[in-house]
């Protein structure tokens, strides 16, 4: 009925009707016009294009590809954007877009192949299937590194290093090769099985035994079952710069680079390249369990692997939204967020996502050839593939004060994905637990807290979630939490906070070391104030000045569109590799001139004040040293 009929209808029966009647009358049309404005509400295709198109705007995204799927069929396979500023060629359905990480999904699905056809299983040790890889593992007789623990990333490996990152030969170097790049990082750092850690050696070791056991080239092998069977003609292993690939990005605030075509060691981890058309029948295939159309292409009782974390102390307790068989749960939505699974990609110039719903029956998968995410755009795809449908938050579960009790405390990061990162995480990445007025509450350092809602005795969700995401356990003594896939482990407060009080008032007396030097200077110019004085007053500042150039250079090189240029001596490589030196030259000089010419200072507070300086830049120092900072060349680590 529309409101014109409505309004009509209602002013011809009004005075023939009853009091009763005109209550009836008045609650229906108030319905219809609820119902006409939630039909006017609904996100139409051309909106969400707008809405993305902001997006675009506000990010600075050149292009994207994008494909929407329900169980059935494609919503929509196309591209919104460039794909080459320069030459102004436009995304289309067709467009080649680096779709990084989503390839550690294929490479996992031709591990299932392989051991549907008994090949070996997903609890086959490294060491037998692939003696030729060398590797390290303390725990190797009582937890041995296995399939699985490469697939779910729980062999405690490092990630890659930057002198191992690119794979300059390109297709010339093979799986074998490519994997062997990364010995220098395949050390278990902990028993495992216990934990996830984010490891792409650990997939370029997949790579080569789908290999070894397939009897095909990896790459062969993928186009062979998947790439051929899903109609996905496209997709390939190469990315080009020039059409129907689409070009990277990243943008400095003014300008857009385009990003360096590289490629990486470890073609399983992050290689392949595709397009609208062909990832919409990837995401239906999850989305129907193997199968799409009629074609049932891998074995649906595989899925329940794939989708469940197994390998780790949260998944042995039943926690599966961790990381599954490269695949991994997404709680995508603002009020109550939406359950949905698959894996997300990074790479030089390029971020993607895929994920999907069998609860609603939709999927979608995503990438912009920029740098900056693609976190936003998934939410507005999510919002317009559910229309409002939204899902019940389950009933709490009775907190148990008496059992959790015990797991209150401090705890640190204790799954270091880049182990060369870990003297910072160590200090920030830490959190509190602890029950404030029977609720339990997270509470991670310079953030705001979390109120944990029980689903278990010791499994948790946040608001909004519909799945337990954080849990506490123990490991080996050791009271442990697990929030999402970082493991934390309980720790002395005091200890973590005599490390940020040292490490701070080290910085703060470093940094205002800069306005008194200044005048420090002006007052030698005027020889109020003598040249010796005025270098072992300043040496501290020279210390600090080269730990912050340090952790400058440190944080462009992690940039991704810089990344790569970490296997190279280069500016930023070089300023991490001098300045680390100079911070202690600096701050040992310091203190040791600082001693030596204690009898020629005239200013005694003057003079503390710069000891207390250096000896922090001292403790500073040995602290770097721990963790591999000092003298650190990066072009070979």
């Amino acid at each position: 009925m529309s409101f014109y009929r409505a309004l009509q209808h209602f002013s011809n029966n009004a005075r023939h009707i009853g009091k009763q009647s005109i209550m009836k009358l008045l609650l229906a049309f108030s319905l219809s016009i609820f119902i006409l404005f939630a039909h006017a509400q609904k996100l139409s295709l051309p909106a969400l294009k707008d809405s993305i198109k902001k997006v675009m705007e506000e990010k600075h995204i050149p292009g994207i590809m994008i494909a929407l799927v329900n169980t059935d069929s494609v919503i929509w396979a196309g591209g919104i954007g460039m794909a080459d500023l320069e030459k102004k060629i436009r995304v289309t359905e067709n467009s080649l877009f680096r779709i990084g990480s989503i390839s550690k999904s294929f490479a996992a699905l031709a591990i299932l192949k392989l051991i549907g056809e008994n090949k070996f299983r997903l609890t086959s040790k490294l060491a037998d299937l692939a003696p030729e890889i060398p590797f390290k593992n303390p725990w190797e007789n009582i937890a041995p590194v296995r399939v699985i623990n490469l697939l779910e990333h729980t062999a405690g490996f490092d990630d890659m290093h930057f002198a191992n990152f690119e794979n300059e030969e390109g297709s010339r170097r093979s799986t074998l090769q490519q994997a062997l790049q990364h010995v220098n990082t395949l050390r278990s750092r902990w028993k495992p099985g216990t934990r996830m850690s984010y490891s792409n050696p650990g997939y370029a070791i997949l790579g080569y035994i789908v290999e070894k056991y397939s009897g095909m080239k990896y790459e062969d092998y993928i186009a062979k079952v998947v790439f051929a069977p899903l109609q996905m003609t496209q997709t390939n292993f190469e990315y080009a710069t020039q059409a129907p690939y689409a070009k990277g990005y990243s943008f400095d605030g003014k300008n857009y680079h385009e990003a360096l075509p590289v490629a990486i060691n470890g073609n399983a981890a992050g290689a392949i390249s595709s397009c609208a058309t062909d990832m919409a029948n990837y995401v239906r295939m999850y989305l129907n369990q193997g199968r799409v159309d009629t074609l049932q292409l891998f074995p649906a009782a595989i899925f329940r692997d794939i989708e469940s974390s197994h390998s780790t102390l949260a998944g042995e307790a039943g926690m599966h939204t961790g990381y599954g068989l490269a695949n991994y749960s997404k709680m995508i939505g603002k009020k109550v967020k939406e359950y949905f699974r698959g894996h997300n990609g990074g790479i030089n110039g390029f971020t993607s996502d895929f994920g999907y719903s069998r609860t609603w029956k939709v999927g979608y998968a995503i990438s912009c050839n920029y740098e900056g995410g693609t976190g936003r755009i998934a939410g507005l795809v999510v919002q317009y593939l559910l229309q409002g449908k939204t899902s019940e938050e389950p009933s709490p579960h009775q907190l148990n004060k008496k059992l959790l009790a015990g797991y209150e405390g401090t705890y640190v990061l204790n799954s270091n994905r880049n182990e060369i990162l870990k003297f910072g995480e160590d200090v920030m990445a830490t959190a509190n637990l602890y029950i404030r007025n029977d609720t339990l509450f997270y509470h991670e350092f310079l953030s705001p807290r979390t109120a944990l809602i029980p689903v278990t005795d010791f499994q948790f969700r946040k608001k909004g979630e519909l799945a337990p995401t954080f849990m506490v356990t123990h490991d080996e003594g050791a009271d442990v939490c697990f929030n999402g896939t970082d493991c934390l482990i309980r720790v002395s407060p005091a200890k973590i906070w005599t490390l940020r009080i040292a490490i701070g008032l080290t910085l703060v007396l470093g940094l205002s070391l800069v306005p008194f030097v200044i005048s420090w200077i002006v007052m030698a110019m005027v020889r109020k104030l003598s040249v010796r004085e005025l270098l072992i007053r300043s040496l501290p500042l020279m210390a600090f000045l080269s730990f912050a150039l340090m952790l400058y250079a440190t944080a462009n090189l992690l940039d991704l569109k810089n990344i790569v240029t970490g296997s190279k001596i280069n500016g930023l490589t070089l300023t991490i590799f001098i300045s680390s030196l100079l911070l202690p030259l600096f701050a040992f000089a310091a203190i040791l001139t600082a001693v030596m010419n204690f009898s020629h200072v005239r200013s005694r507070l003057a003079w503390s004040y710069v000891f207390a300086s250096a000896a922090g830049f001292c403790f500073l120092s040995l602290w770097l040293y721990q963790y591999g900072w000092i003298g650190l060349r990066m072009w070979t680590y």
